[in-house]
């Protein structure tokens, strides 16, 4: 059984539809324990389909450290109903999550069944800090907008007054000072453009998200780069995306020199770019059934400790030199276009994922 065809509900199919489009994980167990039914977010859960799943026992798939799911379950049966706080569930083939369930029993005309919801408490933390972290990038980006029109006009005026000494100095060394003063205020000038660029707004149109890649792979020279182990895993099967293709390359562009910079003076530097589909992610309160994923992965140093949380604000700096607005932009050009950028990070193990929607959803 691996429907809930034999399971009588109020609304039917609808009844269903609905459970199968619910986003915590439910589960359908039988007094024995067997899989009856389980959703698509328990599918997801679990990384497997509900074919391979359903039929056999829970502890094949889902076993819970400090507890005995085996003997709560058998109390619930008895008549209780139960809920469980922050209990770390052993998924089969995936990491350990830490999750609130409850476990409440439903009775049929064969019998009774166990319902098993999960709520993985860790996948609601990282939409928490990935919404608090998009709100204060967002608030910086502002910030920094307002500060560089401020110093734009003025640099203007010493880039001009500079330029007008320099013709009328005579002395070769007088000259040289002068041309110091127009090289500096022209790199302040350029960074300036770099904290403006932002408020451009992107002009979408078809595009294909690994034609993006391969142009920002052959800008920086990746492929050629000496010593570095360069991979690529693409999925054939993505389809094109509505985008501003030159935004997605600036942003492609320094999420990628970001991964080169972290693995100089590694003994064997890796990066790695992989794409596929991320099914049902929430970003910015709206849950998309399917985003494009790029993953930029690199075994470098990794990201401090303490610039997790301020790695995308604008001028903080990461990996070496740098002006520390690479990342920010990167984040800003995903964010306009209803994306997401998230990072999991140790030392030789960084990976930096690029969320982008494949279609706009309207509700969350």
């Amino acid at each position: 059984m691996n429907t809930l065809d034999n399971i009588v509900l109020p609304g039917g199919m609808f009844a269903e539809n609905v459970i199968d489009q619910m986003r915590t994980p439910l589960l359908v167990l039988k007094e024995d324990l067997n899989v009856a039914f389980v959703n698509q977010a328990a599918e997801q859960l679990i990384g497997n389909s509900r074919q391979h799943i359903c039929g056999f026992p829970l502890l094949d798939w889902i076993q819970v450290e400090g507890a005995r799911i085996e003997s709560e379950c058998e109390q619930v049966l008895s008549g209780d109903s139960l809920f469980h706080r922050r209990a770390t569930l052993n998924i089969a083939g995936a990491s350990p999550l830490v999750s609130d369930y409850s476990i409440t029993s439903y009775e049929q005309v064969d019998g009774l069944y166990l319902l098993l919801e999960i709520l993985p408490l860790d996948r609601f933390a990282r939409i928490e800090r990935s919404n608090e972290r998009h709100s204060r990038t967002e608030q910086m980006h502002e910030l920094a907008r307002g500060v560089a029109h401020e110093i734009k006009n003025p640099l203007g005026g010493i880039l001009g007054a500079a330029q007008l000494l320099e013709r009328d100095l005579k002395c070769g060394e007088q000259r040289d000072y002068t041309g110091i003063i127009v090289n500096e205020v022209q790199r302040l000038g350029r960074m300036v453009d770099q904290m403006l660029l932002p408020g451009s707004l992107p002009t979408l149109v078809d595009t294909n998200i690994h034609e993006v890649l391969e142009h920002s792979i052959r800008v920086l020279g990746l492929t050629d780069q000496a010593g570095v182990d360069f991979s690529r895993d693409y999925d054939p099967s993505l389809p094109d995306i509505k985008a501003d293709r030159e935004m997605l390359i600036q942003a492609m562009l320094n999420v990628l020199r970001n991964a080169m910079q972290a693995v100089q003076g590694v003994q064997l530097p890796k990066i790695c770019v992989k794409t596929g589909v991320t099914s049902k992610l929430t970003i910015d309160a709206l849950m998309h059934r399917q985003v494009l994923s790029i993953h930029i992965c690199d075994n470098g140093c990794g990201v401090p400790v303490e610039l997790n949380e301020t790695l995308f604000v604008p001028l903080i700096k990461g990996h070496g030199g740098g002006s520390g607005l690479g990342l920010s932009l990167a984040h800003h050009v995903v964010s306009i276009h209803g994306g997401m950028v998230e990072f999991v990070s140790e030392p030789g193990d960084t990976c930096f994922s690029i969320h982008l929607p494949l279609k706009q959803e309207t509700s969350s």
